[in-house]
């Protein structure tokens, strides 16, 4: 039973993923230099508590199921898919993709973002200095990084900036290989090797012809004859260490993280969010723990 439904789902997702791939491909392009005017031609200034994230947004402004979406961008155009931050930029979409609303984000407690200055897409505290120039160090109030004499991490860290590489994240819940993706992809019903293909290469740029489908994975559709479609990273929970799976060594990297001794990718940190609450905090320390124990298990 579990198994059928593990199946259902990875099904629904790899659908579910190429037809937004197609989608995206079939949109018309927007230049980045629209992109990034769009701070400039915000039509108001709207105010959030402090550690808001993209998906706590559009909770807020998104009504449920009306096919809108929410996108925020850093002033030098990168989007952003967590944490937001004070002069931020946020444009509501219609279902047709139309621009319904345009705003900058103004965290509680921050000063009105200058147009010549504002947060850059690295995190940064507002209201206080940080404890250090590194891309992991914490961006939330109240938070402190001195350790007392029995080290414990934080609730939650901040977010690093979005990869080096573009595209769109797919989050899978469960471990899935190559030979998986083939099979719901080209399940009867759904698509055929002549109209559709797809190709998964490692974060270190191999290619990834068989077995596990790995965090950090680059997941390109081209169409029957080719063309190249679309890219995508592949994120699988608790997979941290680009493995496939939820590992010891995952659980100590999430560790360090959160007591601000290392540093995390956004597909790591996405990997890391088991719970979707577009945070990462010690709550998904024990579920990765957990998800680590049961897969040494088997």
């Amino acid at each position: 039973m579990v198994k059928a439904v593990e199946k259902r789902e990875k099904s629904c997702l790899i659908v579910l993923m190429v037809l937004a791939l197609l989608f995206l491909a079939a949109a018309p392009a927007v230049s980045h230099a629209m992109e990034l005017s769009a701070a400039e031609t915000a039509d108001s200034v709207r105010v959030f508590p402090q550690g808001s994230t993209v998906k706590s947004l559009g909770r807020t402004l998104i009504p449920q199921n009306s096919g809108a979406t929410l996108q925020v961008r850093a002033p030098d155009g990168t989007p952003r898919s967590r944490e937001v931050f004070t002069g931020d930029t946020a444009r509501i979409l219609d279902r047709s993709g139309g621009v319904v609303d345009t705003f900058t984000i103004v965290l509680e407690g921050d000063a009105l973002p200058v147009s010549s200055a504002g947060p850059s897409s690295q995190p940064e505290s507002s209201s206080e200095p940080a404890p250090s120039s590194q891309p992991g160090s914490s961006s939330e109030p109240g938070s402190s990084s001195q350790g007392s004499s029995a080290p414990e991490p934080p609730e939650s860290a901040g977010p690093l900036p979005v990869p080096d590489e573009g595209g769109l994240l797919v989050f899978f819940p469960s471990p899935v290989t190559v030979e998986g993706l083939a099979d719901e992809l080209y399940a009867p019903g759904q698509y055929r090797p002549e109209e559709l293909r797809f190709s998964v290469r490692s974060a270190a740029g191999s290619a990834r012809e068989n077995g596990s489908v790995c965090t950090g994975d680059a997941i390109r559709v081209l169409d029957g004859g080719g063309k190249f479609l679309y890219q995508s990273t592949a994120v699988v929970a608790g997979d941290l260490t680009r493995c496939g799976r939820a590992t010891p060594q995952a659980c100590s990297l999430l560790y360090d993280y959160l007591a601000r001794k290392a540093d995390l990718r956004e597909d790591q940190l996405d990997a890391a969010d088991l719970d979707r609450d577009g945070r990462v905090g010690t709550g998904d320390l024990l579920r990765l723990k957990k998800a680590a124990a049961a897969s040494a298990g088997h």
